[in-house]
């Protein structure tokens, strides 16, 4: 229960009646159950269940045009930082050379379909660093321009509801600590 606590007052790192009951509402929330039971003087024991549907998973989180997006971090060859010079070829066809393969690249805002996200990603002359993620799915390699690269989680991702579940460059969601809703690449449905 909320407020519930063991110790007569508060100290800095326990004692306010908040931890199980957090946890409590999370796994609630994810459609499990916490079962508590205790033998006196042998301790108390916490089982924790979560519907199989649901998994952790490292991601690598990157911002596209604002938004945040999850991919996994098992799709993921390499992760690049390359001067748009070095990018060649027509728009929707534009290539890199990677040690030795000549990969395709693609903005994953435009395959997202996002606003303002179109053209050409290579120019000639410009220096500009922009941020690729090499994702690879079977046999296949693609190389994903996003804004920013920002950091590996571990996150608990849920299946799509099924209104959602048709959309192919969606495996899931999760909710990052802060409270944010975030979608996870899924690299099937980004490749084919």
């Amino acid at each position: 229960m909320p407020g519930f606590s063991t110790l007569s007052r508060a100290t800095e790192v326990s004692g306010r009646g908040v931890g199980l009951d957090v946890v409590k509402s999370n796994i609630t929330s994810l459609g499990g159950n916490i079962t508590i039971s205790d033998k006196p003087d042998k301790g108390v024991r916490m089982r924790l269940r979560v519907p199989v549907s649901i998994s952790f998973t490292d991601v690598l989180l990157a911002e596209v045009s604002g938004r945040h997006y999850a991919f996994p971090f098992s799709s993921i060859l390499k992760t690049l930082r390359i001067r748009r010079r070095e990018i060649y070829g027509p728009e929707n066809r534009e290539i890199i050379h990677f040690e030795g393969n000549v990969l395709s690249v693609r903005h994953i805002g435009e395959i997202l379909g996002i606003a303002g996200v179109k053209g050409k990603i290579g120019k000639k002359d410009s220096d500009d660093e922009i941020s690729i993620i090499l994702i690879i799915f079977g046999n296949q390699i693609l190389g994903l321009v996003v804004d920013t690269i920002l950091n590996r989680e571990t996150i608990l991702i849920r299946p799509l509801e099924k209104y959602l579940a048709g959309i192919r460059e969606f495996s899931g969601a999760a909710l990052l600590g802060d409270g944010s809703v975030v979608l996870v690449i899924d690299p099937m449905g980004i490749i084919y």
